[in-house]
This record gives C-alpha cells, structure tokens and sequence, in this order.
C-alpha cells in the first residue's frame, strides 16, 4: 500500500489532488528541465555528475536547459543552471509547472511534479517503490529506477555501502532522454566504480611547488613515495597544509619545523621498514597511519613488528579481479586524482610512470599492476567512441 493510501485509511480523509500556492520566479530558459539531486544520505546518489555529462551535449542541442533546484549548501553540479538556494517551495512549484522533464532522488520536488502530471525518472533506494512512488500523474510518464536486490530494502537513513549507487548513470540518462523522446545512442556501458571516485584528491611529485588554491583545493598530497626530495617537501610545506605520502623516514627536523602543516603521514610499511621513524611520530604525536601492501608471512611479521603502534591498514592487491573486468578493449577511465608533476598534469601513478599527460577528461585504460592498485578512485567504462576532450 502506497504511504498516502496508509494516511487516507488511518485518518478516514480522501484523497484529492494536491493544491500549492505557486509564486512567481523568473526562468531565462525557454524550454528547461528540472533537477534535485539531494535527499538524506541512503536516497542520495553518487553519481550525478556522470549523468549530466552524458546528457548536457544532446539537450544543449536541443535547446533544452537543466535547471537544479534545491536548498542552500546542497551541492551544485556542473553543467546546470543552479537556483540552489534560492527559491522556495511556492517558487519550486512554479518552476516545476513548466518543465519538460523532472529527475532526481525521492524527494518532495518529484511529488510535485507527479501533481503537475510532469514527465518523472527518480531513483529509489531504501524503500519498496510501490509505496512511495509519485501518488499522481500517468504511470507511463513516471521511470522509477532502483538497485537490483535479492532481499528487502534497508530502510535506513543511511547505508553503506549505497545500493542506489548500483544503478548506472547511463541507464538514468537514456531513461531521460527517451521520455523526453530524444534520439540518442548509449555508447556507455560502466565497467567498474571505485570506492573513492568521488573523492577529489590533488597530489604532486615534490620536483615543484604547486599553489593548491590554484585547483580549488586548501591542501595538496605530496607523494615522496615517487621522489624523495625533502627539500622541495620543506618548501611545499610553507605553501600550504600536505599530506605526505612516503616509503621512507623523512627528516625528524623538517617535521618538527613543519609540524602545524602536516595533516598527516601516511607511511607504507615494507620488509625493511623504519620502526624508529613510526616510534619518532608517535612519540611527537604526528597524525599518521601505516599501510601495506606485504602479504602473508611477511604481512604477519609486520604485523608483529608494529605490534605497539598504529593498526596497519592492508591494502588490497587483486583490485582487477574485484572489478571483473577481463578485458580493455575501448575500455576508459575518469579518475578522482589530479598529479602534478614538472608543471604537468596526470590522472594517475600508471600514467605519470607511462609519460601520458592527461589531454582529456577520460584516459584509455593502462593494463598494468599500478593501474589496478588504483582502481578503487576510477570510474571504468567502455565506449564506442573516444570521450571529448577536456
């Protein structure tokens, strides 16, 4: 039973059409479409981005604008014409009476639309569809999307990991696009999402100074796992706040100097590893956290070695057999870093390593084992044709 059908029994009142005070907002866009991403945690999907991108190009074509709506501090996607946080619920329903099209989470934005009889494709998560679909509209307008499961839903605030996040963003943007009754090709088909995607991470290789501010980001990781230069760490350390990254002890002065813009100190833990430099951390009391990529006996004597410190967080090494992929073939992949080196950009360590300087958005996939070991910050697709560049 669908939660309206619940009230109506519970309170003994019919259920009529819904009436919403509208009030006026200007709309430069003559033929626009709505959008409200946000909702709490559970209902709230990953991977927007990634839709609109696909969708923008064709709708730009068609003339057709996507506008966001939503409350102050929501999130602002690229590629929209945002009117977060300034507009209120009779100023959302005056929007929404003129859109094409409306998309997005199981939010109160999607039932208004469904009063408006509005073209609908939200996506559900956390509830059975059924009961807190849109009440009103032609059921044929409405595309509600939710994860494949083999057992009930959560019904929990929160969850990890997302079952929304399950659901592509090509299949919501061919939806979309096919209500609207747009002619498009779906040459996008997700291999693999890692678990840090959406994680935006700027690093550099300390041969340079970078201003972090410069990529919108307050902080920068400094990767002496890839070149042990310290001086060039003390400089970067009076730019900015780092984190460091490092296979090797780093010079207890240059810490203790530098103390207040460290963030933290991630240290990889190998067979011939420094105890005496995790002892210094601690016993200065430096943020950091040990890592390792060491297995078996080997694993279980560092394990040992550590034993008094920080717990060793093990990083996992057959990242391509989680992802399932077997083979690349017009196989790309976006990625959540940025690497600076020499003044030039990478999207990771694969392809600093590889020379290839990132000239697009989206990179061909590099089939070697520093590739898999990032795998969890890429998002993994085929296509049938090269992206657009940047």
């Amino acid at each position: 039973m669908h939660l309206l059908e619940q009230y109506s029994l519970a309170s003994g009142v019919k259920i009529k059409k819904p009436y919403i005070y509208e009030k006026f907002f200007p709309v430069t866009a003559e033929k626009y479409i709505t959008f409200h991403p946000s909702s709490k945690p559970s209902k709230t999907y990953d991977y927007w981005q990634e839709v609109i991108n696909i969708i923008s190009p064709i709708l730009d074509s068609k003339g057709i604008k996507i506008i966001q709506l939503g409350q102050e501090k929501e999130k602002v996607y690229n590629g929209v014409v945002s009117l977060v946080g300034f507009t209120n619920i009779n100023q959302t329903a005056f929007i929404l009476k003129d859109c094409l099209l409306h998309f997005g989470a199981d939010s109160f934005p999607t039932h208004i639309a469904s009063g408006y009889n509005k073209k609908i494709v939200a996506l559900y998560s956390n509830n059975y569809v059924n009961c807190v679909k849109p009440f009103f509209g032609n059921p044929k307008d409405h595309i509600l999307l939710e994860p494949k499961r083999n057992s009930k839903p959560t019904f929990s605030f929160e969850e990890n990991p997302k079952t929304i996040n399950s659901i592509k963003p090509e299949t919501i943007a061919g939806n979309i696009l096919n209500l609207l009754e747009i002619p498009h090709s779906n040459s996008i088909q997700t291999l693999y999402f890692g678990t840090e995607y959406n994680n935006m991470r700027l690093e550099m290789v300390p041969n340079q100074i970078v201003n972090p501010t410069q990529f919108n980001s307050n902080n920068i990781v400094v990767r002496m796992d890839l070149q042990h230069d310290e001086k060039f760490l003390n400089e970067q350390l009076q730019v900015c706040q780092c984190f460091i990254m490092t296979d090797k002890p780093i010079d207890a002065n240059l810490i203790l100097n530098n103390q207040k813009n460290i963030g933290r100190i991630f240290y990889e833990i190998k067979e011939n590893s420094s105890l005496e430099f995790v002892n210094f951390l601690a016993h200065k009391n430096i943020s950091y956290q040990l890592f390792t990529y060491l297995q078996g006996e080997k694993l279980e004597q560092a394990k040992l070695k550590y034993l008094d410190q920080e717990i060793i967080v093990e990083m996992p090494t057959n990242l391509k057999q989680k992802t399932g992929i077997e083979y690349t073939l017009n196989a790309f992949y976006k990625s959540n870093k940025r690497i600076i080196s020499n003044g030039k950009i990478y999207l990771s360590e694969s392809s600093l390593k590889n020379g290839m300087e990132a000239k697009q958005v989206a990179e061909p996939v590099i089939d070697c084992p520093e590739f898999w070991k990032e795998a969890e910050s890429f998002w993994i697709f085929r296509v049938d044709k090269s992206p657009v560049a940047a």
